[in-house]
């Protein structure tokens, strides 16, 4: 499979993610002040991914496995 195509809260919209793209929350699903730039680390899998920050300074960066409606390149 090349990707997954998302469909966001508008269906004319469509999203292709695979692993290594860098995206971010969209605004209603950020958590907290600051926003980070996240890679996949995977391709998706049902609608959802395993997720992990770029550019958070942490040396062991937490993974997440989010749904990808709420991701944008």
């Amino acid at each position: 499979m090349d990707g997954y195509l998302c469909y966001h809260h508008n269906p004319i919209i469509m999203v292709t993610f695979k692993k290594g793209d860098i995206v971010r929350f969209i605004p209603e699903y950020q958590d907290g002040e600051e926003e980070f730039d996240y890679i996949l680390i995977e391709d998706p899998d049902g609608g959802r991914v395993k997720v992990a920050p770029v550019n958070s300074g942490m040396s062991l960066p937490p993974i997440q496995v989010v749904k990808t409606e709420w991701l944008q390149k």
